[in-house]
């Protein structure tokens, strides 16, 4: 009997048009308030790269970049300054997209929604060539990628999208071998952008233990397949190699090495590499002009590479000691663990603040 009151008591309320009408009321005001919330869109297109055609590792010079377009880009015209986003080793631009990893869309969109950034295009390439990475550097071998980047892309975006097209509006970043790129390609071209920030950067300055276990490994190796196989460290000096001392005419990878099969130093091969490092970068911008508006990198100190934590201290010193403006800081994570975080809280918050200058 209980039971059976209720079922009438709910049937009653249902079937009073008062109930209904504010039930259907709220259901809609719900939808509404879901459906009202700011989104952005992911486009995903591909860029011609005249500074890659010339690669000699049949790497396609038609490359896919994601590019993020902030709420309301299709309803309005306004101009909008512009992040480009460097991958690490390895992966590629769908990885920023991923919400386990970054989750890039989500995050705009909610720092956009609450105000802690303006709204802003980011620009995510791919710059996984044969090598498993480009290091975002000029080589004969495996093209100019850097111009692909600070020219190439640059001036696409800038034809295709409303971007505010000036330097004061224009940043780059990335983590681990995109945080080397866009620190060099930020140092390099103050030019283009005004902005640059590495997270976890590589290759801050020369170490000879660092390499020379690796190197000597992957001169064993006699086809591509094989020094894959062989491990990720070989696979990594074969891609340093790559950027840093192509030589075409040195079978069978047309790469010099920094040691030779026993590991003796190369002198000149060392030289090369170390006129890529971050430091010898840095040493170069801080004897030129103009400077960038604003610039900074960090680094988690329990990364597993420690010569990454190594080197982004040494390289802290070194900007200080040229007198190079710049913003660092070290923080408890390693070297993956606190991206999407950092990428949140620090980086792009970075970015606004400069555009905003």
């Amino acid at each position: 009997m209980i039971e059976d009151s209720k079922r009438r008591s709910a049937a009653k309320i249902l079937c009073n048009p008062i109930c209904v009408y504010a039930c259907v009321v709220l259901l809609l005001a719900a939808t509404s308030a879901r459906e009202s919330k700011p989104h952005g869109q992911v486009v995903h297109i591909t860029v011609h790269g005249a500074s890659l055609e010339h690669n000699h590792v049949l790497d396609p010079a038609d490359r896919d970049v994601s590019v993020y377009l902030p709420p309301a880009y299709e309803s309005n015209t306004q101009r909008y300054p512009v992040v480009y986003l460097l991958h690490g080793y390895t992966g590629n631009d769908r990885g920023w997209l991923t919400a386990g990893y970054v989750g890039l869309p989500e995050m705009m969109d909610r720092l956009i929604e609450h105000h802690v950034i303006e709204p802003m295009i980011v620009v995510m390439p791919n710059a996984f060539n044969r090598f498993a990475g480009s290091f975002y550097t000029n080589s004969e071998l495996s093209g100019d990628w850097e111009d692909f980047i600070a020219l190439d892309l640059v001036r696409y975006v800038d034809a295709h999208y409303r971007t505010l097209a000036s330097v004061d509006k224009r940043g780059i970043t990335g983590h681990s071998m995109g945080g080397y790129g866009a620190l060099r390609i930020g140092m390099d071209h103050p030019e283009v952008f005004g902005a640059a920030y590495g997270m976890s950067a590589c290759c801050a300055f020369w170490d000879d233990n660092e390499d020379r276990a690796g190197v000597i490994e992957a001169q064993k190796a006699k086809t591509l397949q094989a020094l894959f196989d062989s491990g990720m460290g070989q696979q990594v000096e074969l891609a340093l190699a790559a950027a840093f001392s192509p030589d075409l005419h040195n079978p069978p990878f047309g790469v010099d090495w920094p040691f030779d099969s026993i590991g003796q130093p190369v002198p000149a091969v060392i030289a090369r590499w170390k006129a890529n490092m971050l430091d010898a970068v840095a040493a170069r911008y801080a004897a030129g002009q103009p400077r960038l508006r604003a610039l900074g990198f960090d680094v988690g100190r329990q990364d597993e590479f420690q010569e990454i934590v190594t080197g982004s201290h040494k390289l802290d010193q070194e900007m200080t000691r040229l007198g190079i403006a710049h913003q660092y800081s070290e923080y408890d994570g390693t070297h993956d663990s606190r991206i999407g975080e950092r990428m949140e809280k620090v980086v792009l918050p970075f970015m606004s603040r400069n555009f905003k200058q």
